[in-house]
């Protein structure tokens, strides 16, 4: 949830075909601006703010399938930060990784002793 908006952040594919975007990364939107395309039929925004993802031209979806996100927050300076989310997860990632090198390296240390 994102200034008290949840699902209407998500820009979805409104077919099966290949989505063209209309609209840029960091662009303002109002709610029911044309924010891409899935071959002819438009997809609409269902929330005003920042585009914040979008896929890019060509690429093939299938219905329902996101292709962006918009931040009602209205804050263009987010579309160039790590999210909290983002952040999280690359945290946790780096830990795993840590985590694995020290036993290792450690399992490597009782080897050669």
């Amino acid at each position: 949830m994102i200034g008290g908006y949840d699902k209407e952040r998500i820009i979805r594919a409104v077919d099966h075909g290949v989505f063209h975007p209309a609209v840029t990364i960091g662009a303002v939107v109002q709610l029911n601006d044309v924010v891409g395309y899935v071959n002819d039929t438009p997809v609409l925004a269902q929330v005003g703010g920042v585009v914040r993802g979008l896929l890019q031209d060509g690429v093939t979806v299938f219905r329902g399938m996101k292709s962006g996100d918009i931040d009602p927050r209205g804050v263009t300076l987010h579309c160039y930060t790590i999210s909290d989310k983002a952040s999280a997860i690359g945290g946790g990632v780096l830990e795993a990784i840590l985590s694995l090198q020290k036993k290792h390296f450690a399992q490597k240390e009782r080897i050669s002793t």
